[in-house]
């Protein structure tokens, strides 16, 4: 079965790539999509607004089933475990994991302070782990699937791109739909 997802962009994705930008992310480096339109609108639009490009783009794909061929680790949600492996990533040099996909709670720069007292002593993995649950549920977050290897994109499909433009003297936003020529 197939599921929709989403990523959020400053350009249109048709063939996704390993992105080594994302090196000290939640999950590691690799391509990130969101099973929320929502989400992956508020990435393009964070990427919009961090770059000169002149546009938000949110990329529609369809996942494939992730098979027992993929090693795949699945966050339900905001656990010990998730919080040890975001630590590992974020803050560990040169850490690498063997996962082909990650899917989990979202970790975004509302948790970020948390992150770091917990890194520095300051609270516990317990109170980490209620802060993001309370964020998550506070901040409407939703989650995030990481496709870390060249094998794990082979599950993505793109379908289309959604095209934001934003006036920056009104504010106002338009939308347009771009799907490739067959």
């Amino acid at each position: 079965m197939r599921s929709p997802v989403y990523h959020g962009s400053n350009v249109i994705v048709v063939t996704p790539n390993i992105l080594k930008e994302n090196e000290h992310t939640d999950f590691g480096e690799g391509f990130y999509c969101t099973t929320s339109h929502f989400q992956a609108e508020q990435w393009a639009l964070e990427k919009f607004y961090t770059t000169s490009k002149d546009q938000a783009v949110i990329n529609y794909y369809e996942l494939a089933e992730i098979t027992k061929d993929f090693k795949f680790l699945n966050f339900k949600y905001p656990s010990i475990e998730w919080i040890r492996f975001v630590c590992n990533n974020r803050y560990t040099p040169d850490y690498e994991h063997e996962y082909d996909v990650v899917y989990g709670p979202l970790a975004d720069n509302h948790l970020k302070f948390w992150f770091d007292q917990f890194k520095d002593g300051e609270i516990s993995e317990e109170q980490l782990r209620q802060k993001a649950i309370e964020q998550n549920k506070e901040k409407g977050l939703k989650d995030q699937y990481l496709f870390h290897t060249k094998k794990a994109l082979s599950l993505l499909t793109f379908i289309k791109a959604e095209i934001i433009e934003i006036d920056f003297q009104t504010g106002k936003k338009t939308k347009k739909i771009w799907t490739p020529k067959l």
